[in-house]
């Protein structure tokens, strides 16, 4: 019995200090996979919004460019852990400075947001893209 005591006065220190490590090291390995993950997300919402942009400037109309850019929206984002799809809001609206009429020359801003999920808070939050773009066709007259 004494000698069982002796151990575990010994050892105490060791095995305290190996589990405070490896508790640390998890949560380093989780805050890198949660890094990459939020990354890999802005990028898709980066990628998104320009597909977006380059498809909703040969519509006929702000309501067509609407429905187009929440259809794309849809279409290239997927289904993503890190980016839920409820979390998604598209905006299609014309420009700052810009006439509010659909026609050629104008300008419209795209912004796509997107409420992005990582396994730390940290990196977890939402992110707002937007775009700037011409609209190359005259509307239906």
């Amino acid at each position: 019995f004494v000698l069982r005591k002796s151990r575990w006065k010994q050892g105490g220190g060791e095995f305290l200090g190996y589990t405070v490590s490896v508790v640390l090291m998890c949560e380093l390995f989780l805050l890198l996979v949660s890094f990459s993950l939020y990354q890999d997300a802005a990028m898709s919402l980066e990628n998104a919004v320009a597909v977006i942009s380059r498809d909703i400037v040969s519509c006929e109309s702000l309501a067509e460019a609407r429905e187009r850019a929440r259809r794309d929206a849809r279409a290239c984002l997927g289904e993503s852990a890190a980016l839920p799809k409820d979390g998604i809001k598209v905006s299609v609206d014309y420009a700052p400075g810009s006439e509010t009429e659909w026609k050629k020359g104008n300008y419209l801003t795209v912004c796509l947001t997107g409420e992005i999920v990582t396994y730390e808070p940290f990196t977890s939050g939402e992110r707002k893209v937007s775009s700037l773009v011409m609209i190359e066709r005259n509307g239906e007259k």
